[in-house]
């Protein structure tokens, strides 16, 4: 997600996602993520390791 607009429907659709850190992820680069939920216990921006 890049755009603004989706970025902000998202906050609206995971209101337990800080709202700072969803908009971090217009600026995800490969192998980085946005994991929330019963994933994580907490909101967390990731960065994958190489295989």
């Amino acid at each position: 997600m890049n755009s603004r607009v989706d970025i902000d429907h998202l906050a609206r659709v995971f209101g337990f996602v800080p709202p700072t850190l969803l908009h971090q992820t217009a600026a995800l680069q490969l192998g980085e993520g946005l994991v929330a939920g019963r994933i994580s216990a907490h909101a967390l921006r990731y960065r994958g390791t190489r295989r």
